[in-house]
């Protein structure tokens, strides 16, 4: 950020102690759905964030899981999910 004090930047940003942030690749889309729903399951008292790489998988996902839990009679899990991405107006993002 051009004209400002870095000093007086970086004291203006902060990160909640709790937030914990992790990452996993998977090579093949099977295993990554698997592991998707599982911690959907077992974290479902908590809130979390899966990012995609495009708008299609962002849509795709959301459509997969609010299926799939909704089938399985976890319609309380169905329900909490939602989707946001780029190419949604300001407002409804």
């Amino acid at each position: 950020m051009q004209g400002l004090n870095q000093e007086t930047e970086a004291n203006k940003i902060s990160i909640p102690e709790k937030l914990v942030n992790y990452y996993k690749i998977y090579d093949n889309r099977i295993d990554k759905i698997k592991f998707v729903i599982n911690y959907i399951e077992e974290k479902s008292d908590h809130k979390t964030i899966v990012f995609f790489n495009t708008c299609a998988s962002v849509v795709y996902y959301y459509k997969l899981l609010t299926t799939y839990f909704k089938r399985i009679c976890k319609k309380n899990i169905a329900e909490s999910i939602y989707f946001c991405h780029g190419e949604m107006k300001q407002k409804k993002r």
